[in-house]
């Protein structure tokens, strides 16, 4: 049995959450996940061994606010298919998937093992960027839509 009980959860994946909180959430992991990238290593640490060291905890940590994002769009997804049909609950999942689920498998997991593929990586890299765009698009939207 699904919970449907709201919360404003980071990393929960269980449950569903609502519009106002949605759009708080997303503001907060949107702006740390790209405040990352203007971290200068090179001032922070100059000595190799703990600017290496400092890049991967930096890099961990922007997985782990990336993850939060997937979570709080997957519960933006379960909170506004409550009380629609089972067609519609599939189809958002699929869409979850294809637009956000895959950019992520892809460029985490998949690109360092089809990296001898050139043929097959363009191709991949056309259909994940643009699965990013049309994905920042959806979460836009799944901010206005009402849930039942």
């Amino acid at each position: 049995m699904k919970d449907y009980s709201s919360n404003n959860a980071f990393l929960s994946w269980e449950g569903t959450i609502n519009r106002k909180d949605y759009v708080i959430n997303m503001l907060i992991l949107l702006t740390l996940f790209f405040g990352i990238f203007f971290i200068k290593f090179d001032v922070l640490a100059p000595q190799k061994v703990l600017n290496v060291i400092l890049t991967y905890m930096v890099y961990f940590l922007q997985f782990i606010v990336l993850i939060s994002i997937l979570s709080v769009v997957y519960r933006r997804i379960n909170d506004f298919s409550i009380g629609r049909s089972y067609k519609f609950k599939k189809t958002m999942n699929t869409i979850f998937g294809v637009l956000f689920l895959f950019p992520v498998l892809y460029f985490y997991v998949f690109a360092y093992f089809l990296s001898f593929l050139q043929a097959i990586i363009a191709i991949l890299n056309i259909l994940a960027f643009s699965a990013i765009i049309i994905g920042m698009i959806a979460a836009v939207v799944f901010a206005f839509i009402k849930s039942k």
